[in-house]
């Protein structure tokens, strides 16, 4: 690792540690995955329960639909055939429940033969309902591709039905775990259509200045 990677690295860690977001970090080498509790409480366990397990602890609450799937993307970007690791799957709850996660990450370091040491990355609970097959991957990569980058960004969020602001005039209904893991980083707004529902008479002209 070179003194550049080095720098980006520490840099990362720093984002990591004030991160609203909820991340895991994977020591591939020992196979202990460290989190930060807010992928296990949103999903109802207590994370104590997976202190200095494996991978394994998670990937077994997988639904056994998407299990292989989730696992070929984690080889494809352990072995370096693809750059960022991007999956979509549906996991156990602790009351039996599935609830819909969109899970992506990266290999962070390699040793010197190019063998995986850490791979790191972050969840966000999409909902129980949200199935990519009837919602449309449209749909889908509108919430991708509009989450911020930056993790201290702010995202919007309609004050009335609570949707989140993709684009000037798309606004998607998230789930309630979601939008308590932005909760420091929330702007609030009101959408287009509850705008003109709450002001009919004067939604047309309040929309032409609409940003």
């Amino acid at each position: 690792m070179d003194f550049l990677e080095s720098k980006e690295l520490e840099h990362l860690n720093n984002l990591l540690e004030d991160s609203p977001l909820p991340w895991w970090e994977w020591n591939v080498q020992k196979n202990i995955v460290r989190t930060n509790g807010l992928k296990e409480k949103m999903l109802g366990y207590d994370p104590e329960e997976f202190k200095n397990e494996g991978f394994e602890a998670y990937t077994e609450l997988l639904h056994p639909d998407d299990y292989e799937r989730a696992m070929q993307a984690m080889r494809d970007c352990l072995e370096g055939k693809e750059p960022i690791y991007q999956v979509d799957y549906r996991i156990k709850k602790a009351d039996g429940d599935y609830t819909w996660y969109m899970d992506r990450g990266k290999v962070l370091d390699r040793d010197p033969q190019g063998k995986p040491l850490l791979f790191r990355g972050l969840v966000i609970d999409l909902g129980h309902d949200f199935d990519i097959r009837q919602k449309g991957s449209k749909e889908f990569e509108a919430i991708r591709k509009s989450l911020p980058q930056n993790i201290r960004e702010n995202i919007t969020i309609c004050s009335v039905c609570r949707k989140y602001k993709v684009k000037k005039d798309k606004w998607l209904k998230i789930s309630k775990d979601m939008l308590d893991v932005f909760e420091k980083d929330i702007s609030h707004s009101i959408c287009p259509n509850c705008l003109q529902k709450l002001y009919p008479e004067h939604s047309d002209q309040i929309l032409d200045k609409y940003d």
